[in-house]
């Protein structure tokens, strides 16, 4: 399936997972807070992005997420900000 230039590009502006919805709802289930890899500051990495670019990868807990299981995301570690 084919995507179109306008959602290549908001995916390019905001993340690879562009429309996760970053409400209050979803932010209580996000585990980015209690992940070994946390870089400090922010969270729902998978919808937003890491703007601090961290390199550490000491352990992943995306796959256990509240947010990866209900918005079907593939992948792991968004907070190193690939």
């Amino acid at each position: 399936m084919e995507t179109s230039g306008l959602t290549d590009r908001n995916r390019e502006l905001y993340g690879r997972y562009f429309g996760i919805c970053t409400s209050y709802h979803h932010s209580k289930g996000c585990f980015c807070t209690k992940c070994p890899s946390y870089p400090g500051k922010g969270m729902m990495f998978c919808a937003r992005k890491n703007q601090h670019k961290t390199l550490l990868k000491a352990g992943c807990l995306c796959l256990d997420c509240h947010t990866h299981e209900t918005f079907r995301l593939d992948g792991d570690y968004f907070c190193v900000g690939l």
